[in-house]
């Protein structure tokens, strides 16, 4: 429901990607996804229904290093040893509560590259670098 929301109120379209017969990503509906207008890929690092780990090695290596890649990695963060930077990932996100955290509560991994292209919507909180009464600059 997020996500067909933001879609409507920034105005970019969300294509899903299907599944292969044995239930894993299916990869070459991936490749056929892909057009020039794709600048984000987002999915799941494991499925908490079917248990099936998806191979974020391959699904950069399809997608190239130009296109932004997100994995919730909710159900694969608890499991798995990840490394972040082998993979390419631009970021992660995943809930506190599979790692017996507080409810509602959430983590994010956004690499460096991209923290200091993207705008920050929120500021305060050590993310200021110098404040004058007309401007602030952002650390980078």
């Amino acid at each position: 429901m997020i996500r067909q929301k933001l879609s409507q109120a920034h105005g970019f379209t969300i294509k899903m990607v299907g599944l292969a017969e044995n239930g894993e990503l299916d990869y070459n509906n991936l490749r056929l996804q892909l057009d020039n207008t794709v600048t984000v890929v987002s999915l799941t690092g494991a499925s908490n229904v079917t248990g099936i780990v998806t191979d974020i090695a391959r699904v950069r290596q399809i997608i190239g290093s130009d296109i932004f890649l997100a994995i919730d990695g909710s159900q694969l963060i608890p499991n798995r040893c990840i490394d972040i930077q082998e993979l390419n990932i631009d970021a992660l996100i995943w809930t506190s509560h599979k790692m017996m955290g507080y409810t509602g509560l959430g983590i994010m991994y956004l690499c460096r590259s991209w923290m200091i292209r993207l705008t920050c919507p929120w500021v305060g909180g050590a993310v200021i670098d110098i404040v004058t009464t007309d401007s602030y600059t952002l650390q980078s």
